[in-house]
């Protein structure tokens, strides 16, 4: 089994999506050696287009290039010894397995950092997600995140009733990912103990990718209302049933993993455009967190832990964020001249029009 494929994406645009990879975000020079670290595909994650294009232009622009298959695995304390030992032995490192996602927040000393893809196939790879220029995401990205850092008051709803306020507090900004992500999909998480309301949860609860538990989804019937107070939920409102599925999850996953249930860590929303899921979510549930999380039509609050990210998921959809009541994200749509700097950052790289026309599909 070759895993999900993307025969119809043009062979120029998956080489434009590899190289976006190779010059913009790796910096990659020839004589130079790089290991791509995959998953078998019969696991139904990853296809197998992207890593093949991706090694087909790294062997072009003259680099020697090695490949690992990577266990699928519930816990990453730690990479395995020979994955660690092959990693040293090169210049630059890419993941097109989970492993590298569940270790994101783990601290490395290899030459370079590790790169994590999340272009996870070649319809993504050869998109907009993967073509439109790496470095001038990471700048779009800064434009979002200094507008967190320095609103008073950050306000977000969405259709289904959430309704929550706050601000980062001085000396509360989150860590950042050790390794690299490509793309740039969303903002810094910004962390909640500043944040009280109530944030609805809809249609499912999914993880956050760092463990690989069963049940990874549970299924809602309805909406339950999560108050929180300074970023820690007091209760939880709405048909018994769902609340019950809420409370049990939060209570075994907390339990598996010696964490706290009800403290909700952070937030980030989807800054990329391009970034589509065109796949019904229900196909894959893990597959749809590991990707579509970059579209702007989701924000999502990590829960289930005091340490980054958390272990569940709540993924709000349309929401509306107001930075001291000027709405950046409003029914799920970034309203470009609302962030200091990003209409010459768009201006400047020709992404305006991407900006304009976004994909809207995520998968719901």
């Amino acid at each position: 089994m070759r895993g999900p494929q993307n025969q119809s994406v043009p062979p120029g645009m998956l080489a434009q999506g590899a190289q976006n990879l190779l010059r913009g975000c790796m910096d990659v020079r020839p004589g130079q050696s790089m290991l791509m670290v995959c998953e078998d595909p019969s696991e139904n994650y990853y296809d197998t287009v992207a890593p093949e294009a991706v090694a087909q232009a790294a062997v072009a622009a003259g680099l020697r290039v090695s490949k690992i298959t990577a266990p699928v695995v519930e816990c990453a304390d730690s990479l395995p010894d020979d994955l660690v030992s092959a990693m040293s032995d090169v210049d630059h490192t890419v993941f097109f397995a989970r492993i590298g996602d569940q270790l994101r927040f783990t601290p490395n000393s290899f030459r370079n950092p590790p790169v994590i893809m999340y272009t996870i196939d070649g319809e993504m790879l050869g998109s907009s997600l993967g073509t439109s220029c790496f470095s001038t995401f990471y700048r779009i990205k800064r434009c979002f995140d200094l507008l967190a850092e320095n609103a008073r008051e950050i306000h977000i709803t969405c259709p289904a009733g959430t309704d929550i306020r706050g601000s980062i507090k001085a000396g509360s900004v989150t860590e950042e990912v050790s390794a690299r992500r490509f793309p740039w999909l969303v903002t810094q998480p910004v962390c909640a103990s500043g944040f009280s309301g109530q944030i609805a949860l809809t249609k499912f609860l999914t993880g956050t990718g760092t463990h690989r538990y069963s049940p990874y989804t549970r299924l809602l019937g309805g909406t339950v209302m999560a108050l929180i107070e300074s970023g820690y939920v007091v209760d939880l409102e709405g048909a018994a049933a769902d609340v019950a599925i809420v409370r049990s999850h939060h209570l075994d996953i907390a339990k598996r993993y010696g964490l706290d249930p009800w403290r909700v860590h952070s937030w980030h929303a989807g800054i990329h455009p391009g970034c589509g899921y065109h796949k019904a979510a229900s196909e894959h549930f893990e597959r749809w967190s590991g990707a579509a999380f970059g579209n702007p039509r989701i924000l999502h609050f990590h829960a289930c832990a005091d340490s980054p990210p958390g272990e569940i998921s709540w993924n709000l959809f349309d929401a509306t964020a107001k930075f001291d009541g000027e709405a950046v994200w409003e029914n799920g749509a970034i309203r470009a001249t609302r962030v200091p700097g990003l209409s010459d950052v768009l201006d400047s790289s020709g992404l305006g029009n991407l900006f304009a026309n976004p994909d809207r599909s995520i998968g719901l």
